[in-house]
């Protein structure tokens, strides 16, 4: 359990470790992915990677979470950073015999994506372990702060790399920074679960305890579904939004790379203001669909916006806005999930809500089609409305709730 006393020491010590995993596996993803662009220019080469890289998290997440709550979870983070390196220094060494074919590439960001199913949870459900109940939310803002601010340079970072050095070279500072950061949580103490808490029960029935938690809290289950759902229509439009820089507002990298800039912006501020309030932040369940209400409204806008310097401005502060609104969606839902359920359950629980997320980008299959025939600001529009009617909705129920 989380002590009053010393946490700080323990917690951002534990934050540096993962800005440096973070900020490595970002460099390095990118770099695969662009490899694969330049060296392929197929959008369904591309196609196939994405789904290597978001089926695993998707199909593992729940049998993961159980895992994750039976081991030790400092382990646990350390294997899954470890494997990741370990993987990336030999897709490096492969280049020995020759260029390695897109399909090794392909199987190399699967690997990794299976690391990331075991990591990604297993820290989320090492925060309420170290850090005191009320601190919640000000530890969530700032792992939300890191993995934005990963979001920004590990693709500069890999861009930088790949000008200067060869691919194989840039692989290997992934395992260089694998290490590097379990070398840091090695260092510190991470609260485990004892021995009563860990369940010895059917791998299934694990699986079943946990939604069961969360079906139990009406207030969460509602939630979870209502931003799930938004999810599926919100998720498609990240796949879309260059076709909006280039397409319609008429753009070219550099406008690209301004609306990544100002939506990772966004997400920092937002972020940001969670560290900094902390506990002064009431209501979490009330702010996530505030931040799904806010993503609904700058999505819908982007139906209105044209080409010139004005619509260009405009696109870049509703950029800004849907970052901040999807951090005020993730923070206050992450946090409330660590506050109140069992700390037993929160490795499956992590993992079950990551895998109901991933799910989202099934979102592709039908608004694909439907932004091909109606055109890309169209779909926009369709995608932020039903969004914003989904957040009323929840809105108008969680009140309701507070009353009861």
């Amino acid at each position: 359990m989380a002590e009053n006393t010393g946490w700080q020491k323990r917690f951002y010590s534990f934050v540096g470790g993962q800005a440096v995993s973070l900020v490595g596996s970002s460099a390095v993803n990118f770099a695969i992915i662009f490899w694969l662009a330049f060296n392929t220019g197929s959008p369904l080469v591309m196609s196939i990677a994405g789904m290597f890289a978001f089926l695993p998290q998707f199909l593992l997440g729940p049998f993961a979470g159980v895992w994750i709550d039976r081991l030790k979870r400092k382990n646990v983070v350390i294997v899954a950073d470890m494997s990741m390196g370990v993987v990336s220094a030999l897709f490096a060494l492969s280049f020995l015999w020759g260029e390695p074919s897109i399909w090794l590439a392909c199987a190399v960001l699967g690997i990794r994506s299976i690391g990331n199913v075991f990591d990604v949870p297993a820290v989320n459900a090492i925060v309420p372990m170290m850090v005191p109940k009320t601190q919640l939310m000000r530890a969530n803002g700032v792992m939300q702060m890191i993995q934005s601010a990963a979001f920004i340079l590990g693709p500069a970072l890999g861009a930088a790399m790949l000008s200067i050095w060869s691919l194989p070279a840039v692989l290997i500072t992934d395992l260089i920074g694998a290490m590097i950061a379990c070398g840091i949580i090695l260092l510190i103490r991470v609260p485990e679960l004892s021995r009563s808490e860990i369940s010895q029960q059917h791998f299934l029935t694990d699986i079943k305890i946990a939604i069961e938690a969360i079906w139990q809290d009406r207030a969460l289950r509602s939630t979870l579904i209502f931003f799930a759902v938004c999810l599926v229509f919100f998720m498609p439009l990240g796949s879309f939004h260059p076709l909006m820089v280039t397409d319609v507002m008429q753009g070219g990298e550099w406008h690209l790379m301004a609306t990544e800039l100002f939506f990772t912006a966004g997400m920092m501020a937002t972020a940001g203001l969670a560290a900094g309030l902390g506990s002064k932040l009431k209501r979490p369940l009330v702010l996530v669909k505030v931040g799904l209400l806010l993503m609904g409204v700058a999505a819908a806008s982007w139906s209105f916006l044209g080409p010139g310097t004005a619509g260009f401005a405009i696109l870049l502060a509703t950029c800004a806005l849907m970052g901040g609104a999807m951090n005020l969606g993730s923070i206050p839902l992450m946090t409330y999930m660590q506050a109140n359920l069992a700390k037993n359950l929160q490795g499956r629980v992590m993992s079950l809500t990551s895998s109901l997320m991933s799910g989202a980008m099934l979102g592709l299959v039908f608004a694909g089609p439907i932004a091909q025939w109606l055109g890309v600001s169209v779909w926009f529009g369709i995608a932020g409305g039903i969004i914003i009617v989904i957040s009323v909705a929840s809105l108008m129920m969680q009140f309701r709730l507070d009353k009861v």
